[in-house]
């Protein structure tokens, strides 16, 4: 069995464009997971994120499809997904590497169909 990290989960567009942004503190097992009811290319940026991220993108079939690590607060640099994304989940800085995450882990995510409020929560376990 893999760990478990509590996540928000941002699955309207004002949810996503918010974020994590003016947050000043993230728990090793907390997170928030972006979702979109189909795939597509997305980009992300650091605009008013006050704590280091790792982002991880998330193709449909749950498995790790890239994984940006340190994005640094502040920072307006885009930061794509590379290929269509289902969801991607934002971790405290150095969490994808001690979760041992890398291209190709599979996780086990909360139902995407499921997500109609910006403000649920769920859980994303991953199995190595």
């Amino acid at each position: 069995m893999g760990r478990r990290i509590e996540v928000e989960v941002a699955a309207t567009d004002a949810a996503r464009a918010r974020g994590l942004m003016f947050r000043r503190d993230l728990a090793d097992d907390a997170g928030m997971l972006f979702v979109w009811r189909s795939p597509q290319q997305v980009a992300f940026w650091m605009k008013n994120t006050l704590i280091p991220l790792d982002m991880i993108f998330i193709g449909a079939d749950g498995c790790v499809v890239r994984i940006h690590e340190n994005a640094q607060p502040g920072d307006l640099t885009h930061i794509p997904s590379l290929a269509p994304v289902i969801a991607v989940l934002e971790v405290k800085a150095g969490m994808a590497h001690r979760l041992g995450l890398r291209q190709g882990v599979c996780l086990k995510l909360p139902r995407v169909q499921d997500f109609v409020q910006p403000t649920l929560r769920g859980t994303v376990r991953g199995d190595r």
